[in-house]
């Protein structure tokens, strides 16, 4: 039962970590795109 939870909480941080660099490069290119208009 904990090899499960210690599973499943990995995959939730691996979401987790996977959710800000999405998040950080969406900012980025929002930022690019305003430095170029």
């Amino acid at each position: 039962m904990s090899a499960l939870w210690a599973r499943d909480s990995e995959r939730a941080a691996l979401a987790l970590a996977s959710a800000a660099a999405h998040a950080a490069a969406s900012a980025a290119a929002d930022d690019a795109a305003d430095d170029a208009a």
